[in-house]
């Protein structure tokens, strides 16, 4: 059988943190919903920093590894695509061009990772 993972957090001190949070009751299954949910995205954000370790030939995960995975996880961006599509509107013709073969060629490199 194996072994299950340890919890990034026990699920009474993340429902201490959410209380100090809400003026609200917090239901015990929701309290369960967010520990799932933060133990898959610390999953995630490690697998992701494994990989960074592995490509440099590295055997320690480094706090930039860390910072670049969750970047790559959360897909931290200054702007919602929404946003950016309003900026994108107002373009002339001839920036908007060179805009999409910017954007074509970072599709590119991104799909070859």
């Amino acid at each position: 059988m194996a072994k299950k993972s340890p919890s990034v957090t026990y699920k009474s001190t993340l429902e201490k943190y959410v209380k100090t949070k809400t003026e609200f009751r917090v239901a015990e299954d929701g309290v369960v919903f967010l520990v799932d949910e933060l133990n898959n995205l610390v999953t995630r954000i490690i697998e992701e920093a494994n990989t960074l370790v592995a490509k440099d030939e590295r055997s320690t995960l480094l706090l930039e590894d860390m910072k670049k995975a969750a970047d790559e996880v959360l897909r931290k961006g200054p702007v919602s695509v929404d946003e950016l599509f309003e900026k994108i509107t107002i373009l002339p013709v001839v920036e908007l061009k060179e805009l999409s073969k910017r954007v074509r060629k970072k599709a590119e490199e991104v799909l070859e990772k």
